[in-house]
């Protein structure tokens, strides 16, 4: 879209949880959610603004990521070879 800004930011808030002990075995770590605050300056129409912030969202593969449910493949690697964490 050809919108002209005087200024934009983007600022994400991650808030994470922890508890557990390493030593222990007992370590988790937990992401309860992220915060993102899109602030826009521009002299162009609302429309136009409403209309550049909605494609913006749609196409942002992360906030996607973050937002669906997706399927996470994980392979661990020890010296070259497959490692099955049983």
């Amino acid at each position: 879209m050809k919108i002209e800004l005087e200024d934009e930011q983007v600022e994400v808030q991650a808030l994470f949880q922890e508890q557990g002990s390493v030593l222990g075995g007992t370590k988790t770590g937990t992401c309860l959610g992220f915060e993102i605050q899109l602030m826009l300056e521009t002299s162009e129409s609302i429309d136009e603004v409403q209309s550049l912030i909605k494609n913006a969202h749609r196409m942002c593969f992360t906030e996607d990521a973050l937002t669906h449910s997706i399927p996470v493949k994980i392979r661990n690697f020890y010296n070259g070879a497959e490692l099955d964490l049983v």
